[in-house]
Parts: structure tokens; sequence; C-alpha cells
């Protein structure tokens, strides 16, 4: 275990504020560079990223999987929330900045790098683990190739190749998009440019208040654990008293006639005090009491006997009750050509409406909240507010699956309709428990991935024609 992973586990175990704070000193640079270039050059809106990107890596420690090295999760994380920020902006820039780039990237290395910045990331996002470890690794942390080799478990010259092959596919990403360069210029505006140092004073305050959220959280989440956890025992404990009463009452009824009936033998049988017989009266006291103890017996009798019969009357009544047993639903396959079932659904991507629908329908199915957030688009006004409803809608989709139920669901794309504005309509249509419903939910272009549009009240919808929503 390295030493940041060390650092990492102190804070997320152990809460050691000085842990986290030296972990923020240690990246500060990086994801302020990546969020500076993200956002075109806005200080103040990169400070913002900074500060998310940090608040959640302390909300999310303890979960963390990092991929190699925090500095990759990092990486990729200020990505997307420098992306959600300005994605209408940077999109319109980017395009400008890609029609303009007509120039080798070594005859003007100042003008060079201002077209090269906006575009870097999504380079550095579009490598191959390896490569793009790499690249993090040797430019973005500054290491020398023995440190890079070390770490990624090869030779110094294997990790010179992997180096090289990186920064080729670098180039050849760029040069796609209008901007030529060799191998050596790129690796120099890399090392000189890939990291810029932070505003002073940000890493003290993106630690005191990254610290500060996750306690806030944290004590949120316990709270509502407590809650809950009551809620269940009192749950447990009204039940418990209700069927105990419903099996324990009669037995009690009886025991109290039981006792009744004994105190009055006791009295019968017990000499009165307060009256003395006759002489003259003696044998018909003695014949009275002989005729009144054959009817108390007979009585006793016939209220045991009574008894037993309500006894074993309620024992049956217990052993008959019928146990209830819910059916399970069982999953169904689609049946017919272009339907996927959620049973079948994986994560193939989102380089297609279709393909980014089931990719969402596998993670709604899995949890994986992560995947979730990163299919959407979060740019429109209000969006930001549905994030915990769907990360909290994924969390109840998989305690549904656990629980047997929400497989018999199936779905298909029908068409993709594009829209003026640039976004395509996704026509879809949905079947649960063979009930069948369209409808169209707008995705946007994201580079070479589609996301679905999420606005102030959910997904967003597009009104079609009833021909377009039609087969």
């Amino acid at each position: 275990m390295n030493d940041t992973a060390e650092l990492l586990q102190r804070w997320s175990e152990h809460g050691a504020e000085d842990a986290f704070a030296q972990i923020v000193t240690r990246h500060i640079d990086l994801v302020y560079s990546v969020a500076v270039r993200k956002t075109s050059g806005d200080t103040g809106l990169a400070a913002d990223v900074t500060q998310t990107v940090f608040a959640d890596l302390a909300r999310k420690a303890r979960s963390l999987r990092t991929e190699g090295s925090l500095a990759g999760w990092l990486h990729r994380h200020t990505c997307f929330v420098a992306a959600t920020a300005v994605r209408g902006e940077l999109r319109r820039r980017s395009r400008e900045r890609t029609a303009a780039a007509m120039h080798s990237i070594e005859s003007h290395p100042e003008s060079d790098w201002t077209r090269v910045a906006p575009l870097l990331d999504d380079a550095v996002n579009a490598l191959d683990d390896a490569d793009r470890r790499a690249i993090l690794l040797r430019f973005y942390e500054h290491r020398d190739l023995r440190a890079v080799g070390e770490f990624m478990g090869v030779s110094d010259d294997a990790a010179q190749k992997r180096v090289s092959r990186a920064l080729e596919k670098l180039r050849t990403w760029l040069g796609r998009r209008g901007i030529t360069s060799t191998t050596a210029a790129l690796a120099a505006l890399l090392g000189a440019n890939s990291v810029t140092a932070a505003p002073a004073g940000l890493a003290s305050a993106v630690a005191s208040i990254a610290v500060t959220t996750a306690a806030a959280t944290t004590t949120g989440a316990m709270a509502w654990t407590v809650l809950e956890i009551m809620t269940h025992v009192k749950t447990k404990l009204a039940i418990a008293a209700a069927v105990t009463t419903a099996i324990v009452a009669p037995v009690i009824w009886q025991e109290n006639a039981i006792a009744k009936i004994r105190s009055e033998n006791r009295a019968l049988a017990a000499p009165d005090s307060s009256t003395t017989p006759q002489p003259h009266d003696a044998f018909t006291s003695v014949d009275d009491a002989a005729t009144q103890a054959t009817r108390d017996r007979a009585e006793l009798d016939r209220l045991r006997a009574e008894i037993a019969s309500l006894r074993a009357q309620v024992q049956q009544a217990v052993a008959a009750r019928p146990t209830v047993v819910r059916p399970q639903p069982t999953p169904t396959a689609a049946s017919r050509p272009g339907y996927v079932s959620l049973a079948e659904a994986r994560d193939v991507g989102a380089a297609s409406g279709a393909a980014l629908f089931q990719t969402i329908m596998w993670a709604m199915k899995t949890g994986d909240t992560n995947r979730v957030i990163e299919l959407a688009d979060w740019s429109e006004e209000g969006a930001r507010d549905q994030m915990a409803d769907m990360v909290r809608d994924s969390g109840r989709a998989r305690a549904d699956i656990e629980a047997g139920k929400a497989l018999d669901i199936t779905f298909r794309v029908i068409r993709e309709v594009p829209l003026d504005d640039g976004d395509v309509a996704l026509v879809m249509e949905m079947t649960e428990d063979g009930n069948a419903h369209r409808e169209a939910m707008r995705i946007r272009r994201a580079g070479a991935e589609w996301h679905l549009v999420v606005g102030k009240n959910g997904p967003k919808d597009v009104k079609l024609s009833d021909e377009l929503m039609r087969d």
C-alpha cells in the first residue's frame, strides 16, 4: 500500500483531518489544472469545481475503489464535474477552436497550448486504463520513468515504451481534430503545462470545507439509520404483542374460570362458624350437605369438561391457521425481436441511444449509482436537484430486484428523432407485467457517447407527433 492509500485509509476509518489535508495538498494542483482547462480558463469556476471534487472525495473515501492510483479517480471526476458545470458553453467553444486549429503545434508553441488545452483531458480520458495511468504518472504527477515503472510493475524501458505509445495515441486523437504535432513536441507541452499551481490558500480552504461537509453527511446518515432501526423494532414489537394476545387470551380466561371454581369449592368445604346446628336438626343438616356436595362435584366435572373442549378448539384453530406464501415473479426473457428484458440488460456503453438506455437500465438494476450519474447530462437548470432522487430510485430498483420483484420488464428503442437544437429524441416502448407504454426522452451527444438529459423534474421528455411515436 502506497503512502497516498494509507492517508486515504486514515481519513476514511479514523477521520484524521491532517491525513486528508495532506491528500489535498498533494493533488490540489492536478485537480485545479484540469478544472481550469475544462472550464476554458475560468479560474473562479475552476476553484468551485476543485472544491466539489475534494468534497466528493471526502464523502466517498470509504467506498472509493481507485483504478491504480488516486490521481486517476481525481482526474476522471474533475472532468465529469467540470463538464457538467459548463457543458453547453464548452461545446460551442470547442467547436470554434477545433475549426480554427490549422497550424502545426511546433510552429507556434504558446498559441498551440491554448488550442490543445481544451481538448487535452478529453484525449487522456479516451485512452485505455494502462495508457492513461502512464500519462498521469509521467506528466501530471511529474514522476520519472523509474517511478512510473515501479508503480506499474514493469521495467524502466517498458515504462518508457508505454509512455511513448500513449503519447502517440494522444497525438493521433488530436490530429483527427485538426491539431497536428510530433510526439516529442507534445511531450514538451505536457511537461511544461499539464499541471499549474493552484491559488495560494485554496488547499487549506478545500480541506477544511470538505472535512466539514463529510462530517455533516455522516452524522445525517447515522441519524437516519437510527430512526429506521427504531421504526422497525417498534413495528415488530407491535406485531408480536398482537399475536401473543390472540393466542394467550383464551388460555388466561380458562385459568381464571378454574381459579373461580376452586375458590367456590374451598368456600363450600369450609365450616360456617356463624351458625351452630342444633341437635334436633343434625340429621337434616347432614343430608342437605351431602346433596349439595354431590351437585357441586357434578358442576365441577361439567366445567372441567367444557374447559378441556375449549382448549382443544384453540389448539385446532392455531394448527389450522394457513401459512401465507407470497408468489415471487420470475424473470421473463424478451420474446420478440428488438426487445430486451431487464434481467438481460448489460453495460454496453453509450455509443448509441439504444445502448445508452440499456446501460442505464443495467445500472438501475445493479444499483450502480455512479454509472447512472455518469450517463446523465446535468447542465439543464434545476437538473442537479434531481440527482439525489435518481440515486434513491436506483437503490430502490436494486432492492426490488433482490426481493424478486420488477423483473417482468422489457424495453425496446423504436427510433431516434433528430431535434432542431442538436439533441435527439429517443422513442422507446416499455412493457411491465404485460402493460406497454411509449415515451420519447431527450438525449445529447457528449464526445463519443450519448447522455440522458435531466431537467428540474427528472429525465426530459419530448412531445412528438403520433406518427413518430408509432412503429
